[in-house]
C-alpha cells in the first residue's frame, strides 16, 4: 500500500486507542488537533477519570493522574438544552418529571398509571419520564400504550455521566462512595429529583401516584404527609429557585448513605425550618416561607403510609356503591407508597380502592393490565390473608373471626413438578436450578439474563427455572425471547404468592405478620423463597448475579463461603427433604425473624444453623465430615471477587497489561476453583459496562453468555 493510501494519525489519536478505551473506527485523515477532539467526543470517556479541559491536570475528583481530556456531555433532553427561547423551554408550558432509577426500562403498570394518571388531568402539561443509566424497552405494552395515546408523555433515557456534568452533584457523584449503605438508589433518586428541577424546573413526582385532578393550580410547593413531616414525593419549583439551590448545597455537604430519609425528606424539612424561619410544619405558611408553600396532608398523602393497606381490602357486596370518605376535593394526588405495598395484589374486577382509582384515572393502562384468574367464576377474587380456612371454620389463617369469603384451592405454581408423584419422576429425577425475580418488573436485565444464560450453557443437563413473583412476565422483551429459542432447558414462570405459600411453613408469616415493613423486605421475601423453594422441590439455587463458568453439578449439598468467617446464601444446593434445609425454615418463621437488620434473614441465618448443625463455631472448621454430609465450599467457587473489590470487574485494562499474543492478561483470580463469579449487584448495579472494553465483566459475559451478549447494547 502506497503512504498515500495509508490513513496518518496525530500521536494524539494514537495514544487513545492503544488505550483500549472503546473501539473506534478511523477513516479520515487528521491534521491538526481541533479535528482529534471532534473523534474524541465520540469516545466513551469515564468522567471520572478524565481531565476536566485539554489544559487541565486534574479529573473531577481533584487527582491529577488523568491523561485525556473531558469529551463534551451529550444534552440530555435536548427540547430543554438548546435554545431557551424554544416554545418547550417557554414559562408558558409546565413539565412535570417522573425518574425511574430501577434499571428495568420500562413501567410496570402501577408505573405507568401515575404517568397517565398525570397526563390525562394535566394535558397542558409535558410528562418526562426519565430512565436512569439504561436503554429505554420501546417493546412493552405499557409504553407503547402511553405514547399511543398522548401527545404530552416523553419517554427519555438519559446518562447520568452526561446528566451530571458541570452541575453541583458531579463530584458528589464520581467523588464519593454513595453506594455503600442499603439505600443508595434512593439516596440517588433523592438527589436527581432537586437536580432536574434546578436544571428545568417544573414538577417532580414519585412513580407511585395516582392523580385524580389537575395539578396546574399548585406551584412552589412541597406537601405535608402528617402533622410533624414533609415528603419529598411531590414538589414543584420555579427554575432557580433559591430554595431548591440550598436543598442541593445541603444535600452534597451533609450526604449520609446509612440513615433512611435523611437525604430526602428529613432533607426537605431542614432547609424549610431555615428557609421559613420556623420549628414545625404548622407554621409553615407562604408568608413565613417567602412564596414557597407547604400543601396540607390531603393534598398527595390523604392516606397514611400506616393505613395504605385500605387501598388493597377488598370491599364488601354493600359497599361497593360507597364513595372513598377520605377522596376529597382538597385531593389532588394519592401516594399509594409502594415501599410498602408493592406486595399488596391488586384484582382487576374487584371493589379494592386503588382498582377503583385505577379505572377512573388511568383507563388506557387499566384497559391492558392483566386481569386476576378467579378460581371460581360465581366468586370474586378472594385474598387467602382474610378467607375462611374452611366452611366449617369461621376463621382465617391469621385466627381472626371476621371472615366471610371460604378459601378456594391453590393452583399448582410449577404444574410439571406438582402433579402426582407417580407422573412426575421424569422431572424429579432430572437437576432443577431456581432463580427468583422479586423486583415485579416482569422481565431480566442484560445482567440476569446472563446469569441464565450461563447456568443453561454450562449445564444442559438441567433445568433451569426463572420464577417471577406476583407478575405478568413481559414476553415481549427480547431477553427472554432469545434465552426461549436457544436453551431448551430453560422455564420462566410466574408465580402466585398466595398459592406459592399455601401450606407451607411461610404461609403465616406471609399473610400474618408485617414482614413487609422496613428497608429490607423484598430482600427478606427472596431470603424465605429460596428456602421455601428447596423445601418444595429440592435442586439448587442462585442469585441472578452470578455468571457461571463451568458446570454445577459436580456440588451437591452445599453453601460457599464468601470469606473466613461468612457464609452467603446466594448459591445453594439441597436435595429434597434435606434436613439443614428444613432446619432453617422454622427457624426464619418463627424464632429468629428480624425484618429490620440486613442479612439477618439470610447469610446470617445460614451460618447460624450450620454453627448448630455442624457443631462448631466458625467456618473453616465446617467440613463434611462434622456437618453431617451437608458441604461449605471454598469462597473460590462462588466468591473469588470480595465484594469490597467488586469495582475490580469494572475497571478497563491498560494496554501493557498485555501477554506475549497481545493478549489482555488473564484474571489472575479466575482458576479452576471457580465455579461461578458472584458480581455483588447490589454494590456494582450502577457500574456501567462498555461491551467493546477490556473490562472483567465484559470479558466474563462475552464467553460464558455469548447471546444475551450478543444483543446487549454498547453499554449495559
Amino acid at each position: 500500500m502506497s503512504p498515500r493510501n495509508q490513513t496518518s494519525y496525530s500521536p494524539f489519536l494514537r495514544s487513545i486507542a492503544q488505550c483500549s478505551l472503546s473501539r473506534v473506527i478511523l477513516t479520515d485523515t487528521f491534521s491538526n488537533q481541533k479535528d482529534d477532539f471532534k473523534v474524541l467526543n465520540k469516545l466513551k470517556l469515564d468522567r471520572r477519570t478524565c481531565c476536566l479541559s485539554p489544559n487541565g491536570l486534574e479529573d473531577v475528583c481533584g487527582r491529577r493522574n488523568c491523561t485525556l481530556p473531558c469529551a463534551d456531555p451529550n444534552p440530555s433532553i435536548p427540547e430543554l438544552e438548546n435554545d431557551p427561547a424554544e416554545s418547550h423551554f417557554s414559562r408558558d408550558r409546565d413539565r412535570a418529571f417522573f425518574i425511574e432509577t430501577s434499571g428495568s426500562g420500562d413501567l410496570s403498570f402501577r408505573q405507568a398509571c401515575a404517568v397517565e394518571s398525570l397526563a390525562l388531568h394535566n394535558p397542558n402539561v409535558t410528562v418526562y419520564v426519565l430512565f436512569v443509566n439504561v436503554k429505554i424497552n420501546s417493546s412493552v405494552n405499557t409504553l407503547n400504550v402511553l405514547k399511543e395515546e398522548y401527545e404530552n408523555i416523553r419517554l427519555i433515557s438519559i446518562n447520568l455521566n452526561d446528566y451530571m456534568a458541570g452541575t453541583p452533584l458531579e463530584n458528589w457523584y464520581h467523588c464519593i462512595n454513595w453506594k455503600k449503605g442499603p439505600y443508595h438508589v434512593n439516596n440517588l433518586s433523592n438527589g436527581l429529583r432537586l437536580l432536574t428541577l434546578a436544571k428545568y424546573g417544573g414538577y417532580y413526582f414519585d412513580l407511585d401516584f395516582v392523580f385524580v385532578r389537575p395539578v396546574t393550580d399548585y406551584r412552589n410547593f412541597v406537601a405535608a404527609q402528617d402533622n410533624y413531616d414533609v415528603n419529598n414525593g411531590a414538589i414543584h419549583s420555579e427554575l432557580n429557585n433559591p430554595l431548591i439551590e440550598l436543598a442541593i448545597k445541603d444535600f452534597v455537604n451533609n450526604f449520609s448513605p446509612w440513615v433512611w430519609g435523611h437525604n430526602g425528606p428529613s432533607l426537605i424539612l431542614r432547609v424549610l425550618k431555615n428557609w421559613c424561619n420556623v420549628e414545625n410544619v404548622q407554621w409553615m405558611d407562604s408568608a413565613s416561607c417567602r412564596g414557597f408553600h407547604v400543601l396540607p396532608r390531603e393534598s398527595f398523602y390523604p392516606i397514611h403510609y400506616t393505613d395504605v393497606n385500605e387501598l388493597f381490602i377488598q370491599r364488601m357486596a354493600n359497599e361497593t356503591d360507597s364513595i372513598f370518605d377520605w377522596l376529597t376535593e382538597k385531593v389532588v394526588g394519592v401516594h399509594t407508597w409502594n415501599k410498602m405495598s408493592k406486595n399488596e395484589r391488586i384484582y382487576k374486577n374487584s371493589t379494592q380502592d386503588y382498582n377503583r382509582l385505577v379505572e377512573d384515572n388511568c383507563p388506557a393502562v387499566f384497559s391492558i393490565a392483566p386481569k386476576t384468574v378467579l378460581h371460581n367464576p360465581l366468586m370474586t377474587a378472594v385474598d387467602r390473608a382474610t378467607c375462611c380456612v374452611s366452611p366449617n371454620q369461621r376463621e382465617d389463617i391469621c385466627g381472626r373471626t371476621n371472615c366471610t369469603l371460604p378459601c378456594t384451592n391453590p393452583n399448582p405454581s410449577i404444574p410439571e413438578l406438582e402433579k402426582d408423584p407417580a407422573g412426575r419422576s421424569q422431572h424429579f429425577s432430572r437437576d432443577k436450578a431456581f432463580f427468583i425475580e422479586t423486583s415485579g418488573s416482569g422481565d431480566l436485565s442484560f445482567r440476569q439474563a446472563c446469569a441464565v444464560e450461563s447456568l443453561a450453557l454450562h449445564n444442559p443437563n438441567l433445568t433451569v427455572y426463572v420464577l417471577f413473583v406476583n407478575v405478568k412476565i413481559n414476553n415481549s422483551v427480547n431477553t427472554l425471547n432469545k434465552l426461549k429459542e436457544e436453551y431448551e432447558n430453560i422455564r420462566l414462570i410466574s408465580i402466585n404468592l398466595d398459592d406459592y405459600m399455601y401450606g407451607t411453613p411461610l404461609e403465616h408469616w406471609y399473610h400474618c405478620t408485617n414482614w413487609n415493613r422496613g428497608s429490607f423486605h423484598v430482600n427478606n421475601l427472596s431470603n424465605g423463597l429460596r428456602l421455601l423453594t428447596l423445601i418444595k422441590y429440592g435442586g439448587y439455587y442462585f442469585d441472578l448475579d452470578i455468571i457461571f463458568v463451568r458446570p454445577v453439578t459436580y456440588y451437591r449439598n452445599f453453601v460457599a463461603a464468601q470469606d473466613v468467617n461468612d457464609i452467603n446464601n446466594d448459591a445453594i444446593h439441597a436435595d429434597l427433604d434435606n434436613p439443614q434445609i428444613h432446619i432453617s425454615h422454622p427457624v426464619i418463621v418463627i424464632v429468629w425473624y428480624r425484618p429490620e437488620i440486613w442479612g439477618h434473614n439470610g447469610p446470617s441465618l445460614i451460618s447460624r444453623v450450620l454453627k448448630k448443625w455442624c457443631n462448631v463455631d466458625n467456618v473453616t472448621s465446617m467440613d463434611y465430615i462434622s456437618c453431617r454430609g451437608f458441604n461449605v465450599l471454598p469462597v473460590s467457587s462462588f466468591h473469588p471477587v470480595h465484594y469490597g473489590k467488586m469495582k475490580e470487574f469494572f475497571t478497563h485494562r491498560i494496554a501493557n497489561e498485555t501477554e506475549p499474543n497481545n493478549q489482555i492478561a488473564m484474571m489472575n483470580w479466575l482458576t479452576e476453583k471457580v465455579i461461578g463469579v458472584h458480581i455483588w449487584n447490589k454494590l456494582s448495579k450502577t457500574e456501567p459496562v462498555y461491551k467493546n472494553s477490556t473490562q472483567d465483566y465484559t470479558r466474563l459475559a462475552r464467553n460464558h453468555c455469548p447471546l444475551i451478549f450478543s444483543i446487549a447494547p454498547d453499554t449495559f
